[in-house]
């Protein structure tokens, strides 16, 4: 069957029926194209959530494009409102597309059902059927389970490697008994073997056992070689005249210099003359001796003299050792089939136990689950399931297996329904990891539609110029070995011209799109790229972004590598002159050393043994000395801080337990003063994220914690991908990871370098194209020249994801020149060369090639430390996805960046000396530390409500863990904060201490929706500068949360520092702060959140069940003398100078009604 023609991708009018192809290039837009294409299945077939099915191929890629799928959805809905005049046009961006189409589509559809249709998307939104590809395979396991007659898995493994291992172990330790008469030969073949290394060539060999078998048919016959091999040696070890006749005629030759003197010499005749008579001699190993006296050999080192002479080399002896050559070939790796023959023994021995193991742990692979759906699903099994399904999006199609495609395949595109397959073959770079391209390839000829996404919104049209004159010549597709066929045609990557969204006026860069910079030589290379860097970022280059013009900044640079040691060359490179780089290192951040340290602290504090508290001591964590680790009491010591720090999960959680000892052991500055300190503390940051995310899934204790975190770290978990540690810096990253980033600036400083070669002589050559694999070792010809011109083309469109990365410029370091020679032929068939070998002139000779100078030598970048010490900060990033959250706290640094005024006015306050303090409040240090310090201390306390010797010493610990410079005694601070518990809150009668425990909630965490109209509301509270941050859901903790007399109040503990007086807490002062910082706000949201919880709709449950709001300014309410209060025994409040300190209020309904009864709830299908 023939491809349809591919045409441009019309967004606005593709055809919502039948099957797609879409072809999107490097930054066409694929993920904005897949949203419209989802919004369009929504408005006009009017498909609800449910029956839209959009795969990715990761989990990260699912989050990511599901946020952009509701970004999509919000911005609609916006427009419709627009359009139907309830809402006014603001100063945010249009985008034009989005509107032009809604526009149109109200002239054939009434807006009140576009607005149902998108409103009811949006209400059941969480019922969006969005998965990475094997989340869906596991989906329809677990729905269909019966029909597909498997159990669904408990446990989902990511290989067979820990069962592989389980059960090797089990039969080497009954000696292979069960292999019969070959386990004696498999025991002695993989003795050489750790069993590490075996399990994970048992397990790569696992999953490509079909295709091992079938490489089989190329095998040469191994025994057939031996017999030949020993016959031909037998004849010629007994053949005296033969020989005699052999030597004689090669003396001569040598006498008469008819042969290259440096091979063939008195000398080396005589050596190997010896050995015509010696067995031993005879074997396929011993190729120096069997080449001598071959026929090929001696007419390759033939001189002209013996040529002019007509000297050939045609005796019966000769002729026979090329004979024994060509069969020692084959001969000489019969002892490595011999070897691949016990492990496909073993294998299958593992085999027939591996699925009852599966079984008996109720476990599986992604790989089982998508094999099972995908062997399974056929038209009648389809028909059984009665799946909501009418409609599917699949990114990133190119980097699926066969196995994967398939279940879409029969699912939609069989089926006739409407299906988009979304990719780009010539990103496809995922090989190494399963990925089929040529599946996807092939699939061409399946769909009824080819469309190209032509346009790049990237890259200027520079950039676009150098890729397309770069690859348009160049094969993304392995050629066909032999000659061509029109399906070795279908299967091949066309490229098509890519044309630019962006002028060359963006930066001062112009035209100018490709720096190619001289090096010394191959090991000046990261010199070479760190020296024309920082001439970069030293020259003053502008660009232009969303800000406007502003010079080129660090961040804006990536280094591109291939593999680790280049990386750390870069790095080591860039901060010998000053330039602070990041570089994520391993795939995840469970691979490294940080949570190894993880484990280890979780573990101690669990279980506070003396043998894991030595262990931690001489960690990088504390790096005691030998002395103190050998000091049974200051082992015993720390045994009881890590019995408190459990005492501390139990009772307040880990996030408290975690930053307890943050703040007491110093974690944060020990781990920066390590080598690569940002890089650690981000791993550190992110790994207690991990952790604190677990615990919101599943209740675990500290050691279950501990064991979870260990199986992350086994099972080598690659889904929690490493931060980069500053986004300030410059990014060096790996070409592979780099798909799907874009920078303003890339350097590639080894790009002469092709892929690393396999130095493993046991790793399995696997080719994709033809579904064959093998050992390596084994030389099978065909199959390492399949896989060969596959990598080439894989390395080819690496190539092609690398340069495409760049908005701007891309540059690349040039190795000298080779010189001639055959030592030189590898370096000038490298990716760059063969890239640059199929132009029709020199890439120097283009418009968009600039010739940097040579390397030079260049002045470090002094940064100028900042003179504050480090203090360990508060989450850098979200628990959940981006797309679900923002905070009060960033509306309102949101809110701050437009008023000045408002800063410095808050900076004046915090800035007043302390001249007359009178309490130990009032003499407490101000400032963001400080507010912590004191929340921790009434977080504490109103969990416990005792004044003893326990809340003085965790008062000492979080004091001397914040280096605060405190005056007074902590007794007394202590004793301040019990009081303040006691100041009746106003205009209520009770006090603090008055609300009973278990009418409480410390540090409440909350997670509210919110629909587009409650966030019109909230941008007129906040204002429009707060709008590109509410997107969904707001998240946050309220400080302390409680009923009381069957009301409930929200209340927030403010350390302000208002003025030296108790007078200046006066209701005035207070509500001037409130205005300032914009606490009413906050107050808002935080009733808000409680009314969701309580399940508060309506004006009646509101007033009968809200209380209001307290801020309570501390220090003022502590600021009385000691011999003005009134002693009580039992805690009752006390009645003096309750005004100050103590600010109320409650929000009004008509406030709160728009963001609680969100209209969207209301419309019907």
């Amino acid at each position: 069957m023939k491809s349809p023609a591919i045409d441009d991708f019309d967004l606005l009018n593709v055809s919502l029926e039948g099957s797609h192809l879409l072809e999107a290039g490097a930054g066409t837009g694929k993920t904005y194209s897949l949203s419209f294409l989802y919004l369009r299945l929504l408005l006009e077939k009017n498909f609800k959530v449910a029956e839209i099915v959009v795969a990715t191929f990761t989990n990260a890629a699912t989050t990511e494009l599901k946020a952009r799928i509701y970004s999509c959805l919000c911005a609609a809905d916006d427009y419709l409102l627009r359009l139907d005049g309830r809402q006014k046009q603001g100063e945010q961006s249009t985008d034009k597309t989005l509107l032009a189409y809604l526009t149109g589509l109200q002239q054939t559809m009434e807006l009140q059902v576009l607005h149902k249709r998108l409103r009811l998307a949006m209400a059941q939104f969480d019922q969006a059927q969005i998965y990475s590809i094997n989340a869906f395979a596991l989906h329809l396991l677990t729905e269909h389970s019966i029909t597909f007659g498997q159990t669904v898995p408990e446990v989902i493994l990511d290989d067979d490697y820990q069962l592989i291992k389980t059960i090797y172990l089990q039969l080497a330790d009954d000696n292979f008994t069960e292999l019969g008469a070959m386990g004696d030969a498999v025991g002695q073949a993989v003795a050489a073997l750790s069993s590490d290394d075996l399990c994970r060539l048992l397990t790569t060999m696992q999953a490509h056992y079909d295709k091992l078998k079938r490489a089989e048919k190329l095998f040469p016959d191994y025994d057939l070689a031996k017999t030949t091999f020993k016959a031909i040696a037998d004849n010629l070890l007994h053949n005296a005249e033969a020989q005699t006749i052999a030597v004689s005629q090669l003396q001569a030759a040598v006498e008469k210099k008819y042969l290259h003197a440096g091979s063939y010499n008195a000398k080396t005749v005589q050596q190997y003359a010896a050995q015509l008579t010696d067995r031993t001699a005879y074997h396929p190993d011993n190729r120096d001796f069997l080449k001598f006296f071959s026929r090929r050999r001696l007419e390759a080192k033939r001189l002209a003299a013996a040529k002019q002479a007509n000297i050939t080399f045609d005796d019966t002896l000769f002729d026979e050792f090329n004979q024994l050559a060509e069969w020692a070939e084959i001969a000489q790796k019969a002892d490595i089939f011999d070897f691949y023959h016990c492990l496909m023994q073993l294998l299958a021995a593992i085999r027939e136990r591996l699925a009852a193991e599966k079984a008996a742990q109720m476990a599986l692979t992604h790989d089982d689950v998508v094999n099972v759906v995908a062997d399974k699903l056929d038209e009648e099994t389809v028909n059984q399931f009665n799946l909501p399904f009418k409609a599917m999006l699949l990114d990133e199609a190119q980097d699926t297996n066969k196995k994967q495609l398939q279940i879409f395949q029969r699912l939609f595109l069989q089926r006739g329904y409407t299906c988009f397959f979304v990719g780009d073959p010539k990103q496809a770079i995922y090989g190494f990891r399963g990925g089929d391209v040529y599946t996807y390839l092939a699939m061409r000829q399946q769909v009824d539609y080819q469309h190209l996404l032509a346009k790049n919104y990237r890259s200027s049209q520079a950039v676009n110029d150098c890729i397309n004159t770069l690859f348009a010549p160049n094969p993304f597709a392995a050629r066909p070995i032999g000659k061509a066929t029109a399906a070795s045609v279908e299967t091949g990557i066309s490229y098509h011209t890519i044309t630019g969204d962006k002028d060359n006026n963006e930066t001062d860069f112009a035209e100018k799109s490709l720096s190619l910079v001289p090096s010394q030589g191959k090991n000046d290379l990261a010199e070479t790229a760190a020296n024309h860097l920082v001439v970069l970022l030293q020259a003053g280059h502008w660009i232009n972004d969303r800000q406007g013009q502003r010079p080129l900044q660090c961040g804006d640079i990536a280094v591109l590598v291939r593999s680790g040691k280049q990386a750390e060359k870069m790095q080591a490179a860039l901060a010998e002159r000053g330039i602070a780089a990041s570089y994520t290192g391993q795939n995840s951040v469970y691979s490294s050393d940080e949570a190894v340290l993880m484990h280890a602290l979780l573990s101690t504090i669990a279980e506070a043994k003396a043998g894991q508290i030595k262990a931690l001591m001489l960690s990088p964590l504390f790096s005691y000395h030998r002395d103190e680790v050998l000091n049974d009491n200051f082992v015993n010591e720390l045994r009881q801080h890590c019995q408190a720090y459990g005492i501390v999960y139990q009772q307040r959680g880990f996030a408290a337990m975690f930053y307890g000892f943050m703040h007491h052991y110093r974690v944060g500055g020990t781990l920066l003063q390590l080598p690569g300190g940002k890089r650690r503390l981000s791993n550190w940051m992110q790994l207690f994220e991990l952790l604190q995310t677990a615990l919101q899934n599943q209740a675990l204790t500290l050691l279950g914690l501990a064991e979870w975190l260990l199986r992350k770290i086994s099972d080598h978990d690659k889904e929690s991908e490493l931060r980069l540690e500053d986004e300030n810096a410059i990014s060096i990253i790996t070409m592979h990871k780099a798909k799907g980033l874009e920078f303003k600036v890339v350097c590639l400083p080894f790009f002469h370098s092709d892929s690393p070669p396999r130095s493993n002589p046991w790793d399995l050559l696997v080719s994709h194209k033809e579904g064959l694999a093998a050992l390596k070792s084994l030389g099978i010809q065909a199959i390492s020249d399949y896989c060969q011109a596959e990598q080439k083309a894989e390395d080819m469109r690496l190539a092609y994801v690398a340069l495409t990365r760049a908005a701007y410029q891309n540059i690349i370091i040039e190795q000298p020149a080779p010189e001639k020679g055959r030592k030189n032929a590898a370096r000038s068939n490298s990716l760059w060369q063969r890239l640059i070998g199929a132009l029709d002139k020199p890439i120097n000779t283009y418009v968009f090639t600039h010739i940097a100078a040579k390397s030079i030598d260049v002045e470090p970048i002094r940064v100028s430390e900042p003179a504050t010490a480090f203090t360990v900060l508060s989450l850098s990033q979200p628990l959940l996805p981006k797309w679900t959250m923002t905070s009060f706290s960033a509306l309102q640094q949101q809110i701050r960046r437009h008023d000045d005024d408002i800063m410095e006015s808050i900076q004046s306050i915090e800035g007043k000396e302390k001249n007359s303090l009178t309490s130990a409040l009032m003499q407490f240090p101000a400032g963001p530390k400080a507010g912590v310090v004191l929340h921790g201390l009434y977080e504490y306390y109103m969990a416990h409500r005792r004044l003893d010797d326990e809340f003085i010493a965790y008062a000492d610990d979080i004091l001397r863990q914040s280096q605060l410079p405190v005056s007074t005694s902590t007794e007394a601070l202590a004793a301040a904060i019990v009081e303040t518990t006691k100041v009746k809150l106003a205009p209520e009668t009770f006090c603090l201490n008055d609300i009973a425990v278990q009418q409480q909630s410390i540090e409440m965490e909350f997670f509210v929706h919110l629909s587009p109209a409650a966030r019109q509301h909230l941008y007129r509270y906040f204002g429009q500068a707060a709008e590109p941050l509410i997107n969904g859901y707001l998240q946050g903790f309220i400080d302390y949360c409680f009923a009381h007399q069957g009301k409930f109040y929200v209340l927030d503990y403010k350390s302000n520092q208002l003025g030296e007086h108790l007078h200046d807490y006066q209701q005035t002062a207070m509500q001037q702060a409130m205005d300032a910082h914009r606490y009413d706000l906050q107050a808002l949201i935080y009733t808000l959140a409680l009314c969701r919880h309580l399940g508060i709709n309506n004006p009646a449950d509101y007033n009968r069940l809200i209380g209001g709001y307290y801020y309570l300014f501390i220090r003022g309410m502590a600021g009385v003398r000691r011999d003005d209060i009134v002693p009580d025994a039992d805690n009752t409040c006390t009645e003096i100078a309750a005004d100050n300190g103590v600010y109320y209020h409650r929000i009004e309904w008509n406030l709160l009604a728009p963001l609680l009864t969100p209209s969207l709830v209301r419309f019907e299908p």
